[in-house]
């Protein structure tokens, strides 16, 4: 199964991911933002371990930004400039092809090409909203969402959504 997770920064996708890759699931994260994570680490000096659910929100004092805020810098800017899109897809295309017959989650699917790429490989996306999550959504259009989640619920009540979602054979829709 391949789950692509979309929606403003800091609204539920690493809570939901994290659920996901933990759980009795046991999915795989993989990232379309791989690539740009590894120039952050070789611009910034830092370790893959900044990159953390522990520590992703973390101000670098030597920095001044957490690495949250440097890749979503970096994403924005790669996205708003004449960059071919493609180029994230195809390193991601890569990458999971060796995780090929796993459970997999993407929690950062931010661009149309992206989710073009999560639904053509049978894929559900999944749009994650709450009122915690700041900027501007992801720019992708509405019809290509399966399912809208809303990540302010209670966990309990979250969690049982997701369950059921994975728990399905047919797309979410």
């Amino acid at each position: 199964m391949l789950i692509g997770l979309c929606g403003r920064p800091g609204s539920g996708q690493d809570r939901i991911t994290n659920y996901l890759a933990c759980g009795s699931r046991a999915f795989h994260v993989i990232t379309f933002d791989a690539p740009l994570r590894h120039m952050i680490q070789a611009c910034a000096g830092i370790r893959e371990t900044y990159f953390s659910a522990a520590r992703f929100h973390d101000v670098i004092p030597a920095l001044g930004k957490s690495p949250a805020q440097l890749l979503y810098t970096l994403r924005e800017s790669w996205i708003r400039s004449p960059m071919d899109p493609d180029v994230l897809v195809g390193y991601f295309s890569q990458t999971l092809a060796r995780h090929d017959g796993h459970d997999v989650v993407v929690p950062d699917v931010s661009t149309q090409a992206e989710a073009e790429f999560i639904q053509a490989r049978g894929g559900r996306l999944i749009r994650v909203v709450s009122r915690r999550g700041p900027g501007a959504d992801p720019l992708i259009k509405p019809a290509w969402i399966d399912l809208e989640l809303q990540a302010d619920e209670g966990s309990d009540r979250l969690y049982a959504q997701i369950d059921a979602i994975v728990g399905e054979d047919v797309p979410v829709g």
